[in-house]
């Protein structure tokens, strides 16, 4: 393996942040209930031809994205997700990225809070806006969710 130019690692670290904040993003405008939630920007931090895989379900595209985003915020839960230790990979113009991920669930009706603990695995491609998800895997733990 060849030695990277200071220019090349320069861009690499470059490449890991911009990869962090956009996975920032995505905890934030998930955050339905909570006041952040918002499915088409949301949408927007994936490719045209994305899949968002949610616990072996999977919705293809933006505007499925959107679609069970609406349907999500009409359950009346509240929840903030926390995506952490993030382990990023970047080659070239395609990346991915492993999370774990907490998320303290408010259902509606007063019933006490459930948080839910898990993992994110992440496909990304840089697009002309910037890196953008080409595949979000989404699986929670059982072991570890606490209610």
């Amino acid at each position: 393996m060849s030695e990277l130019t200071l220019e090349q690692r320069i861009r690499r670290l470059e490449d890991i942040e911009e990869i962090r904040k956009l996975k920032s993003l995505y905890s934030h405008y998930a955050n339905v209930g909570e006041g952040t939630g918002d499915a088409r920007k949301f949408a927007e931090l994936f490719t045209d031809d994305c899949v968002w895989d949610l616990s072996q379900r999977e919705f293809r595209g933006k505007q499925e994205i959107i679609e069970r985003l609406d349907e999500i915020e009409k359950l009346n839960f509240a929840g903030v997700h926390f995506s952490l230790n993030p382990r990023i990979e970047v080659d070239g113009d395609e990346a991915s990225g492993e999370w774990d991920l907490i998320f303290p669930v408010f259902p509606p009706d007063g019933r006490p809070l459930t948080t839910v603990c898990g993992y994110y695995m992440d496909r990304l491609r840089r697009t002309p806006d910037g890196w953008r998800f080409t595949y979000v895997k989404y699986r929670v733990s059982p072991k570890f969710s606490l209610a």
